[in-house]
């Protein structure tokens, strides 16, 4: 029986071709009324939609014979996964086909922004003639900080060094080699990017530790008449802090394609010669759209085939498939992979995890979901256990699996360090089959259950230390449900229970505590 697969929004023309190459039948009936595809769903092995079709369990109870979604984009808002996943159906979308046209928009934002160009274009339409207000700056031999090196943050390095800028940039998720090939200098703190950067970019995920991380304190930090620019995701700027800044001089031109409200309502500043604004037109380019299509048509045809596809969104296993140990070796392998990044970083590329005792033959699904866990700090990609590996590669994280036969007086036990010396390194283990514990961090044993709000935090242990810390965490409202506290050879490690999310200034007063050397926060 011959393949068929429904298309429910516009595609490129010369996507078909890869159908018709493959021999697989296609139906391209963009704009097709919901009661109508509801009706007609059932006779089809694949679907391929963008955002304007939603996937529904309306729609997939109909969907008898489905077995992939293809997603035209990046964003799945519009599938319901948990559904496809209990019905077996994988989900796949395009991340990564747009960053040339997001970094090429980024750099013509950069331009256009420094000379003014979208003033003076509107100016002359309106029949006037700013050239007086129109002195701008030149890119050449200027201090470039890109925010986030990943896929758009390389391609826009990559083109700023053709314009002879000095390149910077903070990532604390990627490793020194990939910067050094790229001919970047990897800052250490985001407060040093700020300090030395003239032209500040952004091309970082929007995630609870980037929301809002520039704000009214980093507009401080920066140089006088710096100037900035967000292409990636609503939110990670502060816009009030922008706009006050603006008006005083201390940003002297701006970009934007993404707001925090999109479309944004009534924009505050109208006269100010160096902005440039796009209402989040990033992938908007034809070779990106083209590019996109073909992955998502070449993925479809690949699943439909049993072949691997590039760009998995979820994972369509029956999760009462497993028992109740795996279940919650899942759950600590995640957990871990949370805490991972946040107490350690990723300035190594790689991670040794080892397993020993009845969790040594757990390798592939630690593997799957430590990753999984890992990532989703990182990123704003959808994130899963299928597709996890295929994004640490891209990102160069490399995950060594090891098994041994020492049990370290446990039935089981996971031990995750990264390849540094040794010094970042934490264990965990599952008790009585079901019961997941973190049971050591840098070589600080104890015995702690990683759920909730937690707060870690290392010391140079000091009398009086955990009075002054409970003191600050108290002064600003907040409850402490668990205070675990362990010292060695005059070091401490403090961990803390929380009874909601700290803000940045609560975590920023902790660090500059006189015996603090380190503060880390993971919501588990």
């Amino acid at each position: 029986m011959k393949l068929k697969v429904l298309i429910t929004d516009n595609l490129p023309e010369q996507t078909f071709e890869i159908f018709r190459k493959e021999g697989v039948e296609y139906d391209y009936r963009p704009g097709i009324p919901w009661e109508e595809l509801l009706e007609i769903v059932k006779n089809y092995d694949g679907i391929i939609t963008r955002s304007r079709t939603p996937v529904t369990k309306e729609l997939l109870e109909r969907a008898r014979k489905l077995k992939v979604i293809g997603r035209a984009g990046v964003g799945v808002d519009s599938i319901d996964i948990e559904e496809a996943s209990k019905r077996g159906i994988l989900v796949v979308n395009t991340a990564g086909g747009n960053r040339i046209s997001v970094a090429e928009l980024t750099i013509a934002h950069m331009i256009a922004c420094v000379r003014g160009i979208p003033y003076g274009h509107q100016g002359i339409l309106n029949g006037k003639w700013h050239k007086k207000k129109l002195f701008g700056h030149e890119l050449y031999r200027k201090s470039l900080g890109i925010i986030g090196l990943g896929r758009i943050g390389s391609e826009v390095a990559r083109r700023a060094l053709a314009f002879g800028m000095k390149l910077y940039a903070y990532d604390p998720y990627i490793p020194q080699s990939k910067a050094e090939k790229l001919n970047v200098k990897l800052l250490k703190t985001l407060d040093e990017l700020l300090a030395v950067s003239d032209v500040i970019t952004i091309h970082a995920p929007l995630t609870e530790e980037t929301r809002g991380m520039i704000s009214y304190k980093e507009f401080e930090k920066m140089k006088d008449g710096v100037v900035i620019l967000n292409i990636a995701r609503g939110g990670i700027i502060d816009h009030d802090a922008l706009f006050e800044a603006v008006k005083s001089g201390k940003v002297g031109a701006f970009a934007l394609d993404v707001y925090p409200e999109e479309p944004p309502i009534d924009f505050p500043i109208r006269d100010f010669p160096f902005m440039s604004l796009t209402p989040h037109i990033g992938a908007n380019t034809q070779e990106a759209m083209e590019n996109v299509a073909s992955m998502v048509v070449t993925d479809v045809i690949n699943a439909l085939r049993g072949r691997e596809v590039k760009s998995p969104v979820n994972f369509p296993l029956q999760e009462s498939a497993a028992t109740p140990f795996v279940k919650a070796y899942k759950k600590l392998a995640e957990r871990m992979g949370k805490l991972f990044p946040a107490l350690f970083g990723l300035k190594t590329p790689v991670i040794e995890i080892e397993l020993l005792g009845s969790a040594k033959n757990l390798g592939d699904i630690v593997k799957a979901y430590f990753l999984k866990g890992l990532l989703t700090q990182i990123t704003d990609t959808h994130v899963n256990e299928i597709n996890a590996p295929y994004l640490a590669k891209e990102k160069g994280i490399e995950l060594i699996i090891k098994t041994g036969n020492g049990l370290h007086n446990f039935k089981n036990i996971i031990f995750v360090k990264g390849y540094d010396g040794g010094k970042n390194k934490m264990a965990g283990s599952v008790f009585d089959e079901k019961y997941y514990r973190i049971l050591n961090i840098k070589d600080f044993w104890f015995e702690i259950e990683p759920r909730g709000e937690l707060l870690f935090f290392e010391t140079i242990d000091t009398p009086g230390i955990i009075g002054e810390i409970g003191y600050k965490i108290a002064s600003r409202g907040y409850n402490i449900s668990d205070l675990r506290y362990f010292t060695r050879r005059k070091f401490g490690l403090g961990i803390l229970k929380l009874d909601k999310k700290p803000e940045r200034e609560l975590l920023n007063e902790l660090k500059n505590l006189e015996y603090i050397t380190n503060v880390a926060y993971v919501s588990l």
